[in-house]
């Protein structure tokens, strides 16, 4: 199923080994990345880094829609003013905002150091050679992968309604693909008054159309098996250990949106929760169209919880934000009380 934004952390993951080979920089401008200029509309002159993707250190806010189908350019999204915060509060690198249209761009740059599709790049570096299950792109699966793909339901009006993913074991067309904003429903991608144009696509155009912020489908066994690749030294342990880098905290640092207190240290394309003594769990949660997802590591220990919990009644009190795990609901506050409590 679609696992929300536990996917962040997988395109991070997938961008690390660019990071090791120097063929990017964490401190590059993003301008120089994707061959236009990118800058807040009024701070012209201050560049917008690879980092402050990462981070959601941009300055870049999301509005209701992030996600754009694959024929149209992301960038114009840009040029609207109100896709951006306040630069008479705030510089880029020093305030958090949750930002998922970071991750559009990220896939964007990705796409022009490759020259590879985003969907193919994930399942060519990281996905197959982990052997996880699945990948962004729904209408490159098998005829077993699709019978296997569950929708995401959310209950709604007394029933569990799917929100996404209601294939009924046939393989979608590129072209029915649609655009994935959780907080204004989907938008399909094929037009009945324009041509389908994903066939001219141009790389780095638009990282956004296969949802690299919340958009992989794996099972509960493929967050599994990234978990156990990235505590193997012999595997991508040292790419987590690039991304695992203090980047905004938020005892010293402006924030907008830290999605209830869960970012309380943010790492690149990840982020940290506080254990005693100075110890931590590092990962990233989702939630999106009903379901709730969840990777964390305590690398001490070499261990690792995961969870994939659907069908939530957005009406639901155990939605709530709890202590001492901010930003949780309160089920997956008790998995993490559970995990704590065997380390």
């Amino acid at each position: 199923m679609r696992i929300a934004s536990v996917s962040k952390l997988v395109t991070a993951l997938a961008l690390a080994p660019l990071l090791e080979s120097g063929q990017v920089s964490l401190q590059q401008d993003l301008s120089e990345l994707l061959g236009q200029p990118i800058r807040h509309p009024d701070l012209p002159h201050e560049p917008i880094r690879l980092s402050h993707l990462l981070s959601h250190t941009s300055l870049l806010a999301d509005s209701a829609r992030y996600s754009v189908p694959l024929q149209q350019p992301l960038l114009p999204l840009l040029r609207d003013s109100g896709r951006w915060l306040s630069a008479q509060q705030y510089r880029p690198g020093t305030c958090f905002n949750y930002c998922n249209l970071n991750y559009g761009l990220l896939a964007c740059v990705m796409e022009r150091i490759t020259g590879v599709r985003f969907d193919q790049y994930l399942k060519q570096v990281l996905l197959e050679p982990l052997g996880i299950p699945g990948g962004f792109n729904v209408a490159a699966f098998s005829q077993a992968e699709i019978e296997q793909l569950a929708p995401v339901h959310q209950w709604q009006a007394g029933a569990w309604v799917p929100q996404i993913d209601l294939w009924q074991g046939r393989v979608p067309r590129l072209e029915e693909l649609p655009s994935e904003n959780p907080d204004v429903g989907l938008t399909a991608t094929a037009t009945a008054d324009g041509p389908w144009l994903g066939e001219s696509y141009v790389l780095g155009s638009n990282g956004s159309a296969f949802s690299p912020q919340g958009g992989l489908r794996t099972s509960l066994e493929g967050l599994a098996a990234l978990a156990l690749g990235i505590l193997d030294d012999a595997r991508i342990s040292r790419h987590a250990a690039l991304l695992d880098q203090p980047s905004w905290q938020a005892e010293n640092g402006q924030k907008e949106d830290d999605c209830d207190g869960l970012f309380s240290l943010a790492t690149l394309g990840s982020h940290r929760v506080a254990l005693p003594d100075d110890d931590y769990l590092w990962g990233h949660a989702g939630a999106a169209y009903g379901l709730l997802s969840g990777l964390y590591l305590h690398r001490q220990s070499r261990s690792a919880l995961v969870w994939l919990i659907g069908g939530t009644n957005p009406q639901d009190p155990y939605l709530a934000n709890t202590r001492p795990h901010k930003g949780f609901s309160q089920w997956e506050a008790s998995l993490l009380k559970l995990f704590i409590e065997q380390l």
